[in-house]
């Protein structure tokens, strides 16, 4: 089995020990109760429906039956229960005996039973067929959860519309809900942290010193309490499976008047809000399946239908602890107000005056510099130039608050869960302190590879040393995880090392109903594939054949591959039966003409055999069966269809089934602000900007080459950049990575070290085999599964992610390449960043970044800069950092020298393959003979193109190695290819026969294929640092001869 691939299976409840002959449960024995202990079950169940009894939000006891207690068949708390019981009867077996028993003993009990009861609600929670509503008494529920409701029953309307017949009605749902969950306003009653009257200009500048970015939810801000009780309750929910997202947060007051004032429904819309006050969110009510129209009171069933959704019942119940209150008309709008909070909030703030100091490339930093500067300069032009000025001011702030609300490189990364709390190791031989092994049986149950039962059992109960014969299930367990994560297996954790990284970063072990949801979603998303020709005779280009319908076949398949145009007017007529003249399908036969080039491309490859006729397609032959192999996939997520094709034609194509998909998300289209907004400087941002006018757009993606799966803007990389990005993506956004990716089974795995992505591995779920794919396992699931490869590229059309493959990109390559450092003579190590300071230096150097990697871009600036600086006498000055950085512009110089010097061997060396081909093909003729051969001029042609590349190479500095190679030894090792193909090419002795001739031609050629491989690339990178020492970047720059 592959490292990468897990293949799921049940847990293990039965051991095998040695000298035994069959399977038999080992249990520690439970505790015995005493004789005045009633037994655990009915006990606990008791108090479970005892304490619902006394919440004020309670499920009813009939649906808490259901799943502790269901008529028949087994409960769906099941585990929970016996996890619950086997808590209860150990714990109870450590109280106090006498009188003071029955209390500690029913103090106990309810503790167990609100775990048991929160496992309840739970399921309510996430269940979309049950409502918030049904927390309410049944006549109540009854009023209101089956009622037909009109469309604009949501109370207050327009000056000329017509209320709603059950407006009443309406209200007095919000009200019975009130009274389960009261409000607390921010901005009115007797609870308020500032109402409308007190809202002057100072109390404005409070709020806005307050203002804070929110972690996770890119472009929203809030109250920094506000926001740090957001994404701690935004974790709580998370791991109750909910996730929480934010549609709008803070608003200024300007805009909350002007969208009062366009509002219809005054009752709908407030011109003083809580939003105002950095105090609200309107959160998405769209979960899993559960679809709405956000934040839309008509038709009015839509906001009785978001009482279904997980993330309010949620925040109904649990939201409360977090500070959270309800709004009564609206199920997606709350409110921060925890008791205290406004004599908190007018409490003097230290550290938030303006003008104080903010790390640069934080939200916060961009809040303080970008969002007052562009709000000065909005405000001057809009004085200065009229209405036309100000709506381009307004434009520029537009996207300067969302430059300021962004999270950047200089914010950290939430990690999934928190890391694993050990002090020592866990398992066989390890040092299993009590708090430590606690601490990794809660990691394994929360994902899934420990029974709850066996956690129960050999839970310890207090502080000291674990004795290891004590832990046989919980070590079976770790062994059976790390089978699982393909580590080495030895039934440890330690405080580091494979097994600890990967409880801290894997996803749980799916359930048999998510791998069902996973199936479900699949087969929601529609696919068509079109491949496939049978044809009779031959189509194109050929005096016989051409029959109606192998024309229209051929045809067909040509316009499928965008060879033909689909309006070529050259299709037979309907029902006609003669052959058609070639005369009349010249564009037919240009079109065969053209697809023939992918025809040659897959024969050298070996993948498809047969004649090549130009212009024709005959049965059997290459042109046929390429034309019968090659498929075209259509895919339709939603609304969006997404349309591409597999065997790929490139120079790095490595896998028939993979495809192209250039896309239609401009990076140009987002504006500079955007860019800055992660925390890149003014020079970064264009520099990165203009590179990623060459790389891609946002929803590109290549799956045919040796990275599997390239996606986004500057094509992250399987292996490479793919990870992080998408680990990226989970963090910063994460209902939107559920309801693009996740949905689908494609997730990520990873760690946070520093505040910044650690680890990170793509996992896709196979519900079919049934299995977990990781690493190179699940990105080549995702290319072979075309409905994961389209999900990629719908993602990449979502603003969104689109600002997050900014961030990524800024993360993983930005930051990197300026960080590295380069030496030269008598000089210490000094960062690239300190040297390439304008907009083309740091453009070459991020270009080069993507396309090698951060190593071998710093490696090929680096040889470049020693070889500029270098000087024929040893007793030169030394060239300073101060003087090197004055010479920008010659670095630039000389890195496109040195590439025109690689890319000049390459030519070299494709020239005599070239050549050589003709000879050997030549050979292989009728009629040839060894004479005639040996006197060709091809043969002088191509031992001079081998003479010129060995020459040319002493002028190059960089090359790309393979391997672990250096690159001092690469240009060795081809010089000395060189060498001897231009001896062997010389002929001495000249060959006995034709077939010796053939032999030795054949041998040179593909010894020059492996010399050119190294250089391979030089064209193409000389050509994309051509135009950005071209480009309009800062031009200006000085070279010094």
């Amino acid at each position: 089995m592959e490292r990468d691939t897990v293949l799921l299976r049940p847990l293990r409840t039965v051991l095998i020990r040695p000298g035994r002959e069959t399977a038999e449960e080992e249990r520690t024995p439970l505790p015995i109760p005493t004789e005045e202990d009633p037994p655990a079950l009915p006990a606990l169940i008791a108090a479970v429906y005892a304490l619902s009894r006394r919440e004020r939000r309670r499920l009813s006891e009939e649906y808490l039956r259901s799943l502790l207690e269901p008529p028949a068949g087994t409960p769906p708390l099941r585990d929970e229960l016996q996890r619950a019981v086997a808590e209860l009867e150990r714990r109870r077996a450590a109280l106090p005996s006498g009188a003071e028993r029955p209390a500690a003993l029913q103090s106990l009990t309810d503790e167990v039973a609100r775990a048991l009861l929160a496992a309840a609600e739970r399921v309510f929670i996430l269940d979309p067929q049950r409502s918030t509503l049904e927390l309410l008494e049944p006549a109540e529920r009854d009023r209101y959860l089956g009622f037909a409701w009109a469309h604009g029953d949501y109370p207050g309307h327009a000056k000329d519309e017509a209320p709603g017949p059950n407006e009443g009605r309406a209200d007095q749902m919000f009200a019975a809900l009130t009274l389960l969950r009261p409000e607390r306003r921010a901005n009115s009653g007797s609870t308020a942290v500032v109402r409308e009257e007190e809202f002057d200009a100072r109390m404005q500048d409070r709020v806005d010193a307050a203002l804070a970015s929110v972690p996770g939810e890119r472009g929203q801000r809030l109250n920094r309490d506000a926001s740090a009780a957001y994404v701690q309750m935004k974790t709580a929910a998370a791991a109750d499976g909910v996730t929480l997202s934010i549609n709008n947060s803070y608003r200024t007051a300007a805009r909350a008047r002007a969208s009062a004032a366009r509002a219809d429904n005054r009752a709908a819309v407030a011109a003083f809000s809580s939003h105002t006050l950095g105090l609200a969110v309107d959160l998405n009510m769209s979960h899993s399946g559960l679809r709405f129209q956000e934040t839309t009171t008509r038709p009015f069933q839509n906001v009785v239908d978001m009482y279904k959704s997980p993330v309010h019942k949620w925040m109904f119940l649990r939201g409360e602890p977090s500070g959270w209150f309800p709004y009564r008309r609206e199920p997606w709008h709350w409110e921060y107000n925890p008791p205290g909070f406004r004599e908190r909030f007018r409490q003097p703030q230290a550290g938030a005056q303006p003008g104080a100091a903010v790390p640069a490339g934080t939200a916060a930093a961009a809040g303080a510099a970008v969002g007052a500067a562009a709000g000065a300069a909005a405000g001057a032009a809009a004085g200065a130039a009229g209405p036309a000025a100000a709506l381009a001011a307004a434009a520029a702030t537009s996207a300067a608050t969302r430059a300021a609300a962004a999270e950047g490189v200089n914010d950290p990364i939430t990690p999934p869960r928190a890391p694993l709390a050990i002090t020592g190791s866990v398992g066989r031989g390890g040092a299993n302190a009590a708090a430590d092994v606690r601490a990794v049986q809660d990691r394994l149950l929360e994902l899934r590879a420990l029974e709850a039962s066996d956690a129960a059992t050999e839970r310890p109960a207090a502080a000291g040393t674990v004795a290891e014969t004590s832990l046989a299930r919980t070590i079976d367990a770790i062994e059976g995880f790390q089978r699982l994560l393909g580590v080495p297996v030895d039934g440890r954790v330690e405080v580091r090392g494979a097994t600890r990284t990967d409880l801290d970063r894997a996803i749980p072990n799916p359930t048999a109903a998510e791998l069902a949801a996973v199936t479900a979603e699949r087969g929601a998303v529609r696919e068509s594939v079109s491949r496939g020709l049978t044809i009779a005779g031959a189509v194109g280009a050929t005096p016989t054949g051409n029959a109606p319908e192998d024309v229209r076949a051929v045809q067909r398949r040509l316009v499928e591959l965008d060879r033909l145009p689909a309006s070529h007017r050259e299709s037979p007529a309907a029902g006609a039966t003669a052959a058609v003249p070639q005369a009349n399908l010249p564009a037919t036969i240009r079109a065969l003409r053209a697809f023939q080039d992918d025809v040659r491309f897959w024969v050298r490859k070996g993948a498809v055999t047969g004649a090549i006729t130009p212009g024709v397609a005959a049965p059997g032959d290459a042109t046929a069966t390429l034309l019968d192999r090659v498929s075209v996939y259509t895919i339709a997520l939603g609304p969006t269809e997404v349309s591409f094709r597999d065997h790929v034609v490139s120079g790095v194509t490595q896998s028939e089934a993979g495809v192209m998909f250039r896309g239609t998300a401009r990076p140009s289209a987002i504006p500079i602000a955007d860019y800055q907004a992660v925390g890149l400087s003014a020079g970064e941002a264009a520099a990165l900007k203009y590179v990623s006018t060459h790389e891609g757009n946002f929803d590109a993606i290549n799956t045919y080459d040796r990275a599997r799966v390239s996606v986004g803007f500057i094509q992250f990389a399987g292996g490479r950049g793919l990870p992080p990005y998408l680990a990226l993506l989970k963090a910063r956004q994460p209902a939107k990575f559920r309801d693009l990716v996740q949905k689908l089974g494609l997730d990520v795995e990873f760690t946070v070290s520093r505040g910044a992505i650690a680890a990170p591995r793509v996992v896709v779920l196979d519900p079919a085999a049934p299995a977990v794919r990781r690493a190179a396992a699940a990105e080549t699931a995702v290319r072979d599964d075309k409905k994961l490869t389209a999900a990629l590229v719908v993602s990449g059309r979502d603003r969104d992610v689109q600002l997050v493959q900014i961030e990524a990109a800024a993360r993983d390559y930005v930051r990197p390449a300026l960080a590295g450092t380069v030496t030269w003579r008598g000089t210490a190590p000094v960062t690239l960043g300190d040297l390439l300071r304008t907009q083309k230096g740091m453009a070459a150097l991020f270009d080069r970044a993507i396309q090698e990697g951060i190593g071998a871009a710093r490696r090929r600036f680096e040889r470049v800069i020693q070889r500029l600086v270098r000087s024929a006498d040893p007793q030169a000055p030394l060239v300073t950092r101060v003087e090197l950085q004055n010479r920008e512009g010659d670095v630039l110089s000389e890195l496109e020298r040195d590439l025109q010097s690689a890319a000049d061997v390459a030519g070299r060396i494709m020239r005599a393959r070239t050549v050589l081909g003709t000879l050997i093909a030549a050979a292989s003729a009728a009629g040839a003979t060894l004479a005639g051969l040996l006197v060709r001029p091809e043969l002088a042609d191509a031992r001079r193109a081998v003479m010129d590349a060995r020459t040319g190479l002493a002028g190059v500095v960089n090359v790309s190695p393979a391997g672990n190679a250096s690159v001092d030894a690469t240009l060795a090792t081809m010089n000395t290819t060189l060498s001897a193909e231009e001896a062997r090419l010389a002929l001495t002795p000249s060959p006995a026969s034709l077939s010796d001739l053939t032999s030795a031609l054949t041998g040179s050629r593909n010894a020059l294929a492996a010399a050119a491989g190294p250089v391979a690339t030089a064209p193409m990178f000389l050509e994309r640092i051509k135009r950005i020492r071209r480009s309009t970047l800062d031009a200006g720059l000085a070279e010094v001869a």
